[in-house]
């Protein structure tokens, strides 16, 4: 059946782009509450990153459904990261999904479940509130029905998949489309439907709010013009986008929270970040021709001619598509041989939150949305020239081509089909033991094993992802976590978590996290069995459990343990004298390198490395240098000491580092306290000769070197 603009049309539609939908997730639509797309199939470089941002995504749609409705005061204080608070904003909210995410998960309890139907709904939504704006624009539902497919059916948008924080942006062209009709007739109803949904699609994530203010900046000149061409002032429309962002006040106090703890990158950081990640120009045009196809693009051409859309929509969609592409273009978006800073430089300096957005190409979404809307129009125009020509036929056969087109479009741009899935994220022996804790435990802070100390250990991230999706089954507090800006806490939680069994890092996490259970993998710790079984015997931890080769621990704290309270002073230069003895694994380029080293206090004061905050805490990191012209390279953040050393005291720390590129560099292991220059270091030299050969890139789910056993203290 033809698309005709009837009142049957928006059901065609809808049905339309739910099969469409269903062919391009296939298999997913099978295994709904069981499986999810497997980013680490498409052997793509940060897959394994990818994989971890579809944990995290998975606990924040499943904690926010679970604490609106059990805890709904605390609802940033997030399970993960124990005890950091507001561990929710540490990375993206996705308060917006709830309509689709808090029903799903209450009735099943399944995260996986919850995941998989929200960003079907997503990219589903995206296609079919791009037709509404089309069809009311053209006169044309199936002009409508192809640019839906053209922007959500393809490349970008069905990345909600792996991508949903950056890819919910499925209300912005019906957003453009209330606000557009708001102009022409401020009724109530459309008002109040218009900040409803700018305030569901503001609270969809951090960089699609943004994207959205981008969106209603670009828009708003052109929208307030047709206001006034309409007999009407244009103040409503912008009063009910106003009233829409509102709601973002509520979210952003935890934020600022987590800023003024200094978890969130300064400025500076951020820049440089954004300029590594800007793109040219002749990249993003090739992007957006890869993305509309040459079809897509030569119809977009046509309707910026199309003289029977609404006077001023072109212009528009003009504005909005120069406003994203300026956007993503990043740094790269100066006026050529001049100095001045460039527009996103600009919005990081003078709009709160804005330095946050250190991945300007995804405001190239609204470019792709304009041009999609634009290739829409331009199908309508092709359909009011043929039946110029040739009367009822030529209509006929144009919307039929126009229909086959669209559909065409879906699997032509699907780049991998069927899609790669991953096994049950909530099932297995892995999260079994997460299973048993829900059925037997008793609540209280949950300890994952291995632990992650480094971003880049791949396996121990993907741990850590299956340990929050886990927690998902009990909502215990989780030590273990994972997101974009850990907190400190964190840190030195995972540090402290390495050593174990041994017995002062027990007795430091019972004192920073009254640690109620440990759940050991022996299964990716191998090794290290053997240790655990000896500690039973002799530290205060009783075996719950075993599940194939997972054991559970019961911990018994000491009652009053707490952590410390006030952060450590600065050392006096006196007091910043230690020795290193380590030896420097092998390491290919682009390899995990660990290096167990021996770290003695031969100072005459007292060093805290075991307290999450203050500039005054003792840490530890490596450097990498250019062996002839001694310049730094590269550097690791600081990470805790993770001992208390009195003088004359040694320990043993995990120093960890990505090797750099094939060439001759000087290794240097760094002991210091944030912003005081690095300990003097005494004994054996703490840079060392080191030759990175060429060859592949290293596996990063492993790392490299020799692991040492932790040591006690000696005095």
């Amino acid at each position: 059946m033809t698309l005709t603009t009837t009142r049957y049309t928006a059901v065609w539609a809808a049905g339309g782009y739910a099969l469409l939908v269903a062919f391009l997730a296939w298999t997913l639509p099978t295994q709904l509450g069981s499986a999810v797309v497997d980013p680490l199939a498409f052997s793509e470089p940060g897959a394994i990153w990818t994989r971890s941002d579809v944990d995290l995504l998975m606990w924040i749609l499943g904690w926010t459904a679970h604490a609106l409705i059990e805890q709904p005061l605390e609802l940033f204080q997030g399970n993960i990261f124990h005890p950091a608070p507001d561990a929710l904003a540490s990375s993206e909210h996705l308060l917006g999904l709830l309509p689709v995410s808090g029903p799903t998960f209450w009735i099943s309890g399944n995260a996986v479940l919850t995941y998989n139907l929200t960003t079907l709904a997503v990219v589903w939504a995206a296609a079919f509130t791009t037709f509404l704006l089309v069809r009311a624009w053209s006169g044309l539902a199936t002009a409508g029905f192809l640019a839906g497919a053209l922007f959500a059916l393809g490349g970008d948008i069905p990345l909600s998949f792996l991508r949903l924080h950056s890819s919910a942006l499925h209300l912005y062209p019906l957003v453009l489309l209330l606000a557009w009709r708001a102009a022409e007739a401020p009724r109530v109803p459309t008002l109040i439907a218009l900040t409803v949904i700018a305030a569901i699609q503001a609270l969809s994530g951090i960089y699609v709010a943004f994207g959205l203010g981008a969106l209603c900046a670009a828009a708003l000149p052109t929208i307030v013009r047709h206001a006034r061409r309409n007999g009407h002032s244009g103040i409503a429309p912008v009063a009910a986008l106003a009233l829409g962002a509102a709601p973002l006040g509520l979210v952003a106090s935890a934020y600022l929270r987590v800023q003024a703890r200094g978890l969130l990158p300064d400025p500076a950081e951020s820049l440089a970040v954004v300029t590594r990640a800007s793109s040219s120009a002749a990249t993003l045009l090739g992007r957006i021709a890869e993305e509309l196809t040459v079809a897509g693009v030569v119809l977009a051409v046509l309707g910026g001619f199309f003289r029977r859309a609404p006077v001023g929509a072109r212009a528009c969609l003009f504005s909005v598509a120069g406003v994203g592409f300026v956007l993503a273009l990043g740094t790269r978006a100066t006026l050529p041989g001049s100095e001045l800073p460039s527009v996103y430089e600009i919005l990081m300096r003078v709009v709160p939150g804005f330095a946050g957005m250190r991945a300007p190409g995804r405001f190239l979404y609204l470019t792709q949305l304009a041009l999609a809307a634009l290739a829409g129009l331009g199908a309508a125009g092709l359909v009011e020239a043929c039946t110029a020509r040739w009367n009822e036929t030529g209509r006929r056969a144009t919307l039929a081509l126009i229909l086959i087109l669209a559909i065409a479009l879906v699997p032509a741009r699907a780049e991998r089909w069927p899609l790669p899935l991953s096994a049950d994220p909530l099932a297995g022996i892995y999260v079994g033991s997460h299973r048993w804790l829900a059925s037997h435990g008793t609540p209280g802070p949950v300890l994952d094993l291995p632990a992650r100390t480094s971003p880049l250990d791949g396996r121990a991230l993907l741990s850590t992802g299956r340990a929050m999706v886990g927690s998902t089954l009990h909502w215990f507090p989780l030590i273990n976590g994972y997101s974009g800006h850990p907190p400190a806490s964190q840190t030195l939680a995972m540090v402290l978590a390495q050593r174990l069994p041994e017995p002062q890092a027990l007795a430091d996490l019972c004192r920073l996290t009254q640690l109620r259970w440990i759940v050991v993998h022996h299964g990716l710790m191998p090794g290290r069995e053997a240790a655990w079984e000896r500690a039973e015997g002799s530290l205060p931890i009783t075996l719950a459990v075993r599940r194939g080769r997972d054991a559970i621990y019961e911990v018994q704290c000491p009652p009053g343990a707490e952590a410390a309270g006030e952060a450590p002073a600065a050392l006096p230069s006196s007091a910043r004298q230690a020795r290193l003895d380590f030896a420097v694994p092998d390491a290919g380029p682009s390899e995990l390198v660990r290096i167990w080293t021996d770290v003695t206090n031969v100072s005459n004061r007292r060093w805290s490395g075991v307290h999450p905050l203050g500039e005054g805490v003792v840490a530890t990191q490596i450097r990498w240098h250019d062996v002839e012209s001694g310049v730094l390279v590269s550097e690791t953040p600081l990470s805790p000491l993770g001992w208390d050393l009195e003088p004359g005291e040694r320990g043993t720390v995990l120093f960890e580092t990505l090797s750099p590129p094939p060439g001759e560099y000087t290794l240097e292991l760094v002991v210091r306290q944030p912003g005081e220059p690095p300990f003097t270091i005494h004994g054996p030299s703490a840079r060392r000769p080191v030759r990175i050969p060429p060859g592949a890139d290293g596996d990063q789910t492993t790392g490299t070197g020799t692991r040492r056993k932790a040591a006690i203290p000696t005095r």
